[in-house]
């Protein structure tokens, strides 16, 4: 083969190796879900999505204004999240502009400006994290429970949906209010 055939051959490599990846990030561009897995794969309007454990019982109950559901991962907006005690009793309530749903795992977590709503209490913080194996809502950021007689600060908060046991995990501070 002459040489001036061996460059022809390899230009028309490389020329086609450049013409194909010219082409794929064209696409790409287009359809971006193609270059990225984590996109969308349906979105909606005013989603509602209810969370059972093994045996039936009720664990949580979520309203978003919007969802966005990908392969791994799912994005709520504006959420409202119930969840339910051992009885099926509706223990707490979360408001969050955000909330992550692992769907493999079930894990959930609400990133932001968060408020919990108890039967006799509320909690502020900043993020809060669903483990749905362990049935935990946890978070290591600062809180702030406010009740009638009390107002308890402190970092890091634990709620068992199990035993509906609510633990402020370091430097508790209680403030009692007088009648």
């Amino acid at each position: 083969m002459s040489r001036a055939a061996q460059v022809l051959g390899l230009g028309l490599i490389v020329g086609s190796i450049g013409g194909l990846y010219w082409l794929w990030s064209s696409v790409s561009h287009l359809w971006p879900e193609m270059r990225d897995s984590r996109a969308s794969i349906l979105s909606a309007d005013r989603a509602h999505i209810v969370r059972y454990d093994e045996h039936g019982k009720k664990l949580w109950e979520l309203a978003a204004s919007a969802l966005s559901i990908g392969e791994d991962m799912s994005i709520a907006e504006e959420i409202t999240l119930h969840f339910f005690d051992s009885e099926g009793q509706e223990a707490l309530t979360v408001r969050a502009p955000l909330a992550k749903l692992h769907n493999r795992t079930g894990d959930i977590e609400l990133p932001g400006e968060i408020v919990v709503s108890g039967r006799d209490f509320s909690l502020s913080t900043e993020n809060l994290l669903w483990s749905n194996e362990k049935k935990i809502l946890t978070t290591s950021s600062a809180v702030r429970i406010e009740s009638e007689e009390f107002i308890l600060t402190g970092r890091g908060f634990e709620y068992s949906s199990e035993t509906g046991r609510a633990t402020i995990l370091h430097d508790a501070r209680l403030i009692l209010r007088k009648k």
